[in-house]
């Protein structure tokens, strides 16, 4: 029997838990990645007592060398990964005409750059069975102008793209790649709402993206 592992990028107590316990329910072993031990600890004690396995690592997005390390151990703890989950917390504040070569080299790294390199850690194995679920987790600003977000929205709108362009490609090799669009400020009843939303379209595979939005 296979045992379903997923892997939440950016893990932390509101939407990367509710992710957590969404999938955990279903089966699913849980990894944890974030840049804190102690936030780590707390979410899979959380996990635990729900009476789901899991287990954290600490690595940054912007250090694709920590990154390298979590997902090697990772696939030694746990096996394949079936699930990518990507959502670090990015919410800086800077008008669009304030963004200098370093903001954007910042935002760059920790919304796009990051993505991409947990995808290359885990397309391979994905692409060698014939099955995997990449679910990138955006914020409303690559379908609104936000000015207020001058550097992060460039490269949510980077992001998207990307998800998009892969899902194109790798449709024919049995491999969903999505971008969960949030419109919504996230509390605990929206983070459960968004993990539900996560769960179908894992299961149903039908479109590329979904917006998380008030009706």
């Amino acid at each position: 029997m296979h045992l379903k592992t997923i892997v939440i990028v950016g893990a932390g107590p509101g939407l990367g838990l509710a992710i957590a316990k969404r999938f955990g329910k279903e089966g699913y072993r849980v990894a944890l990645i974030a840049r804190r031990a102690e936030s780590l600890s707390s979410l899979t004690t959380t996990l635990t007592q729900a009476s789901i396995e899991s287990k954290g690592y600490v690595a940054d997005v912007t250090d694709e060398e920590s990154l390298e390390r979590a997902f090697v151990q990772i696939k030694i703890d746990f096996g394949s990964i079936d699930i990518l989950e990507y959502s670090p917390l990015t919410r800086v504040l800077i008008a669009s005409s304030a963004v200098d070569t370093n903001a954007a080299r910042l935002a760059f790294n920790s919304y796009y750059l990051g993505a991409v390199a947990c995808v290359q850690r885990v397309l391979p194995s994905m692409r060698e069975r014939g099955l995997g679920t990449i679910l990138l987790t955006l914020g409303q600003a690559p379908k609104h102008m936000m000015w207020k977000f001058g550097s992060a929205a460039p490269m949510a709108a980077a992001l998207r793209t990307y998800a998009l362009s892969l899902n194109t490609e790798l449709d024919s090799e049995g491999i969903y790649v999505a971008c969960g669009t949030v419109r919504v400020q996230i509390d605990a009843a929206w983070a459960e709402k968004i993990a539900d939303t996560y769960w179908t379209m894992h299961v149903e595979r039908t479109s590329p993206e979904t917006v998380v939005e008030h009706m």
